[in-house]
């Protein structure tokens, strides 16, 4: 990214991705991977069939040595406690959907914060 935005190597260092992003115009990837696992999470909570079935199944036998890795289950409960996304509202469609897209705007709005006075060169047009 900083090599599109030609940026000076003198100024790597000191130039970060979320200025880039931002002169850009691109989102965070990792807050549309979090929208999108919340989206998908309404999804499987309003299911009854072998998603959620699937996703509630315990598995047996023994775990490998040092830390487990997350669930999937424990990742989106971290995504819908950063985004004060309640439990309750997975089983509205409107309301999970609107909750969503709500904290995502304002989740980017947080991230696209941050000065924009880095000296980058404009991007050649094609």
């Amino acid at each position: 990214m900083k090599q599109i935005c030609n940026v000076k190597p003198e100024d790597v260092a000191t130039t970060r991705s979320n200025e880039l992003l931002t002169l850009l115009g691109l989102e965070d990837l990792n807050l549309i991977l979090k929208e999108r696992r919340l989206r998908w999470y309404g999804h499987v909570e309003r299911s009854s069939g072998a998603i959620k079935t699937a996703l509630d199944m315990q598995v047996t036998g023994s775990r490998g040595k040092g830390r487990p890795r997350m669930t999937w289950k424990q990742v989106t409960e971290r995504d819908r406690k950063d985004w004060k996304l309640s439990t309750t509202d997975p089983h509205d469609r409107n309301t999970w959907r609107s909750g969503v897209r709500s904290a995502m705007r304002a989740a980017s709005q947080l991230s696209g914060r941050g000065s924009t006075d880095v000296d980058v060169a404009p991007v050649p047009a094609r």
